[in-house]
């Protein structure tokens, strides 16, 4: 499988709460942050880019400094939102007119060289009429020309919630995963086939359900994806299965489950790597595949990151050929890491200032190429006490 890349591999960390305890004078400006090398090539953090909020003000943080949204003008405010993600904004500003009307998240678009393509609801509310009936639509890039039609989902009237969570054109077909809630409590995984030339009704395929009742709650553990628009032949679920006891849910994770399905054929594919295996054996965490702090999708790669306090050990999966290959960093205290640009992106906190700090290595040696730290761009500016943030996208342009 051929992997569209582009040019600019953009790193978006979201930064939940900046200063939880610090007040500000009515009518003081907020503190502008810098991300501020303190090794390395400081042209790596050009792809670092962090948002989130300061004291319910939307911001953005990158090595030339920080933007709060409602430093722009309104207009500018309404036409590229503060929140929206690489992907979206770039989409926005490349293919306006189609992008028109559509839902702003990156996992209901597929784009390659050729093409653009959407999938997504109409309607979210099961009281009204169209509910679980889906519009498709592609634009081609080179001609402009644009396709859409709407078609209901099969059986529809037994969802009562279904979320898109990939989207991907294989052939002349559009392959849309999706969760979907039953109106008898079930939790199921389907993988539907529209047609991308012709208006049709879709094709369905259950991959998986749980029915999680009083006894049992599966809970679906977020694998990171590094392109959310761009091609991926493969979906990759985890599964948390927690159990009752004396009445009350357990805390602990009582198993955990990793599947792999390939979406050209629909068939799940069975890992037989015994580094997986053994990573995945261990003692639960809640929330968690026992020992791996964090399970990465990057076109057919799949990375499996586990820390201790040696560092991070970084563990590639091959889902095209099978093959293993492991990679030692010697950086501790890593709270998220995301992969792109055949680099590790890691986000630490700083033991010196116990500030959000950014650190970046080759994925090929593990080298450091780059440190970094967030930090008040006027020298000497009282900070809050601790900052809080959360590695969450990352997106490659």
């Amino acid at each position: 499988m051929t992997r569209y890349w582009y040019s600019l591999v953009l790193i978006v960390f979201t930064v939940f709460s900046i200063g939880a305890y610090y007040v500000y004078a009515v009518g003081d400006r907020p503190p502008e942050f810098i991300l501020q090398k303190q090794s390395g090539d400081e042209r790596e953090a050009l792809a670092v880019r962090l948002q989130g909020t300061y004291y319910n003000q939307w911001v953005t943080i990158d090595s030339q400094g920080s933007e709060y949204m409602n430093e722009r003008p309104y207009f500018a405010q309404l036409v590229h939102p503060f929140y929206d993600s690489p992907e979206i904004a770039r989409l926005i500003r490349e293919h306006r007119s189609f992008m028109r009307g559509k839902a702003r998240f990156p996992e209901v678009y597929f784009e390659n060289d050729r093409l653009v393509a959407y999938a997504y609801q109409k309607q979210m509310s099961a009281n009204i009429s169209g509910y679980n009936r889906f519009t498709i639509a592609k634009l081609d890039k080179k001609s402009s020309a644009t396709f859409s039609y709407d078609a209901d989902l099969p059986h529809k009237e037994n969802y009562n919630g279904v979320y898109v969570q990939d989207v991907q054109a294989i052939g002349d077909m559009l392959k849309v995963a999706t969760l979907n809630y039953t109106i008898t409590g079930k939790q199921e995984y389907h993988l539907y086939s529209f047609g991308l030339k012709e208006a049709k009704a879709p094709s369905d395929q259950l991959l998986m359900s749980f029915t999680n009742d009083g006894n049992t709650r599966h809970s679906q553990i977020q694998i990171a994806v590094n392109d959310k628009t761009g091609p991926s032949r493969y979906l990759v679920y985890g599964f948390a299965q927690f159990e009752s006891g004396d009445g009350r849910m357990s805390e602990q994770a009582d198993g955990t489950e990793l599947r792999i399905f390939d979406m050209e054929t629909g068939a799940e594919v069975q890992p037989d790597a015994a580094a997986i295996a053994n990573l995945l054996a261990g003692d639960a965490k809640p929330g968690l595949f026992p020992g791996i702090s964090g399970i990465q999708l990057d076109g057919a790669n799949l990375y499996l990151t586990a820390q201790n306090s040696q560092g991070i050990r970084l563990i590639r999966y091959g889902l095209d050929d099978a093959t293993v290959s492991y990679l030692d960093i010697p950086v501790t205290g890593a709270q998220d890491t995301r992969i792109g640009n055949a680099r590790l992106y890691m986000l630490l906190r700083s033991a010196e200032t116990d500030m959000p700090a950014v650190a970046v290595a080759d994925l090929r040696t593990g080298e450091i190429l780059y440190r970094g730290e967030i930090a008040p761009r006027k020298p000497g500016e009282i900070v809050p006490e601790r900052l809080l943030p959360s590695l969450a996208a990352i997106a490659q342009r």
